[in-house]
């Protein structure tokens, strides 16, 4: 019976200590979320009464408060970044409409060119039809309407950058500029331009189309 009443007392105690270790627990839980929403000088008056050194007292207030200037530095660095990508999205848009509006700028000026390009050899087409539909017999009259037209076209493509390519016999051979579709055999230099069949041409630096030559070739 003595040891019977002794095993009740033990688990007496056990259960008290659960008890008491789950109502630490809870509070201390508590404790942590009530945390989150209370000032330095809160926080600095929660702890516990047991620090009594006022040396140690001193740290954990100077700790409170480098913890409160981090969490307003992290705060003020959160708004910059916001601020920061807002801006970027704002010169995203803007620099995407200006893109827009220099591509529109670009084709506007690409169709002007076109435009006038094709003007010109429209005027040029009609004064060579022109000068087919005179009277053939005669043939002078027919050659200076041709020649004055072939003028006129001429004039056009200098006007937009655009020249011949027209090398002289003699004429050392250019690869990039020049086609080579014939060989003749001469006593004279070897490699040499030896006709010109069909003239080349080029845009600027650009080579719109070689000249067509032939070539001396040494016995």
């Amino acid at each position: 019976m003595e040891n019977a009443e002794q095993d009740g007392d033990i688990e007496s105690d056990d259960s008290a200590d659960d008890a008491r270790s789950t109502e630490t627990e809870s509070d201390r839980s508590d404790a942590e979320h009530a945390m989150d929403d209370v000032t330095i000088g809160d926080r600095y008056d929660a702890l516990p009464e047991r620090i009594d050194d006022e040396e140690t007292r001193d740290d954990v207030r100077s700790l409170l408060s480098s913890v409160e200037t981090l969490e307003t530095d992290l705060e003020q660095a959160r708004a910059n970044s916001d601020r920061l990508q807002s801006q970027l999205e704002q010169e995203r848009s803007e620099f995407k409409s200006y893109r827009s509006r220099m591509d529109d700028r670009q084709d506007e000026v690409r169709d002007r060119a076109v435009k006038g390009l094709l003007e010109e050899l429209i005027d040029v087409r009609t004064n060579l039809t022109r000068a087919l539909a005179d009277d053939h017999d005669d043939v002078e009259g027919l050659r200076d309407g041709v020649r004055i037209t072939l003028q006129q076209f001429d004039d056009v493509l200098s006007a937009e950058d655009v020249s011949a390519i027209q090398p002289e016999p003699g004429d050392e051979v250019d690869p990039g500029r020049h086609e080579i579709i014939r060989r003749v055999e001469t006593d004279g230099s070897d490699e040499l331009i030896a006709e010109l069949h069909e003239p080349g041409y080029e845009f600027g630096d650009e080579l719109l189309r070689p000249a067509k030559v032939s070539v001396s070739s040494a016995d």
